[in-house]
C-alpha cells in the first residue's frame, strides 16, 4: 500500500504538466519510435521553454504526419545478399541505417572477410552486432551445426535483431542485449544506433541504461570459438580485456574495427594501446579498409604510420573528412601467440 505521502506526490505530479527534457525524449522514443534529431529536440525545448503543456507535447507528436505514418507499420527487410536486415525507415536520420537504406550495402571488404573463413559449425561471436549486418551473415554460412551469438545493448538495434532473425529463420543465432566490458556492471548508451558506453554515474540528459558483461564468464560455456568480430564504438579495449581467456582458449579469427581518431577524441584507450593489446595475443595483424587497403603489420607504430599516411591522403583527395578512416584489422588464428 502506497503511503500517503507518495500518493500526494503522484497527483501533484499529475496535475503539475510540466514538461522536461526526459518527456521530449520518451515521446520521440514512443510514438515516433527513434531518437530526436536536433532540428527537432530543439524545437520542442522551445516549445517547453514557452511553457506547453506535457498533455500539448504529447497530441503534437500523435497528430504528426511521422507517426501517423508508422500507425501499423513493421520494420523494412533490406536484402544485402542472401539474407536481410531490418530497418525501420523512420530511423534514416542515424548515419549508419541511413547508408544502408541508400546503398542496400554494408562494409562489402568485412563481409567477404567473414564468408572468406566462416566455415559450416562455426562459433562466431558478434560483439557490437547492431541490426546483425554481420550476425545474421554468419547465420548463413555456420548452418544448422554451427552458432553465432550476437552481442548489441542498444535495445532499438536489439528488436530490428530479433525482426531480421525471425525473418531470416536464423535459428542458430542467439542475442546477448548487454554490451561487453571488461568488468560487469552499468552504463549509459549514447549516439543512437552506434551506440557508445558512458559511465552510469555521470549521464547525460534522458539517459538510456544497459548491463555490461565480462565475455570471459558469459561465454565461459562454448565448446569452440572460430571467429570474433568486434566494433563497440570505442570500447574495444575494454571488451579485448573482458575476453582475454577465450581467445587464448580458443584462438580465433579476430576482426576489429580501429579508427585512432575516434579513440583519441573519446579519451578511453591510446590507439597504439589497442594495437599492443592484439599483438600480444597475435604475431600479425591486417588492416584493412573501404578503400582498398591490405597491409600486413607486426608493430604498433608502423601500423599507426600507415595509417597516418593513409589518412592524409584520402583526406587530401577528399575521399574522407579530416581523420575519419577507420581500418577493419584481420588477426589471423593462424598467427596467434600465448596471451601475455
Amino acid at each position: 500500500m502506497p503511503s500517503f505521502r507518495r500518493l500526494l506526490t503522484r497527483l501533484l505530479r499529475r496535475w503539475e504538466h510540466v514538461v522536461t527534457e526526459d518527456d521530449i525524449y520518451y515521446c520521440y522514443r514512443l510514438f515516433l519510435r527513434r531518437p530526436p534529431d536536433p532540428a527537432g529536440f530543439a524545437h520542442h525545448l522551445r516549445e517547453m521553454e514557452r511553457g506547453i503543456s506535457l498533455d500539448e507535447l504529447a497530441t503534437s507528436f500523435i497528430n504528426s504526419e511521422e507517426a501517423r505514418g508508422l500507425a501499423g507499420s513493421g520494420p523494412t527487410a533490406i536484402d544485402l545478399g542472401g539474407y536481410q536486415v531490418c530497418i525501420h525507415e523512420q530511423m534514416e536520420t542515424e548515419p549508419f541505417l541511413r547508408g544502408i537504406l541508400n546503398t542496400r550495402e554494408y562494409e562489402p571488404h568485412v563481409r567477404q572477410a567473414i564468408r572468406d573463413r566462416v566455415r559450416e559449425g562455426d562459433v562466431v561471436v558478434d560483439v557490437g552486432a547492431n541490426i546483425g549486418c554481420i550476425a545474421l551473415l554468419a547465420a548463413t554460412l555456420v548452418g544448422k551445426e554451427g552458432l553465432v551469438i550476437a552481442v548489441e545493448p542498444n535495445l532499438d538495434n536489439v528488436q530490428l535483431l530479433y525482426a531480421g532473425v525471425a525473418l531470416n529463420k536464423a535459428d542458430n543465432v542467439r542475442v546477448l542485449p548487454c554490451a561487453a566490458s571488461d568488468r560487469s556492471g552499468l552504463v549509459s548508451l549514447t549516439g543512437g544506433s552506434n551506440s557508445q558506453l558512458v559511465d552510469a554515474q555521470q549521464p547525460g540528459a534522458s539517459a538510456v541504461y544497459a548491463q555490461t558483461v565480462v565475455l570471459d564468464e558469459a561465454l565461459s560455456w562454448l565448446p569452440r570459438l572460430d571467429l570474433l568480430k568486434m566494433d563497440v564504438e570505442g570500447h574495444e579495449s575494454f571488451a579485448l580485456d573482458g575476453c582475454r581467456k577465450l581467445i587464448e582458449r580458443h584462438r580465433p579469427t579476430l576482426i576489429v574495427e580501429f579508427s585512432p581518431s575516434y579513440l583519441s577524441n573519446l579519451g578511453f584507450t591510446d590507439p597504439a594501446g589497442l594495437l599492443d593489446r592484439l599483438l600480444a595475443c597475435y604475431q600479425a595483424i591486417r588492416a584493412t579498409s573501404a578503400y582498398g587497403d591490405d597491409a600486413t603489420f607486426d608493430r604498433p607504430a608502423d601500423l599507426m604510420a600507415y595509417w597516418e599516411q593513409r589518412s592524409q591522403e584520402l583526406t587530401t583527395s577528399g575521399a574522407v573528412a579530416g581523420d575519419a578512416l577507420h581500418f577493419d584489422l584481420i588477426a589471423d588464428s593462424g598467427h596467434h601467440r600465448a596471451v601475455r
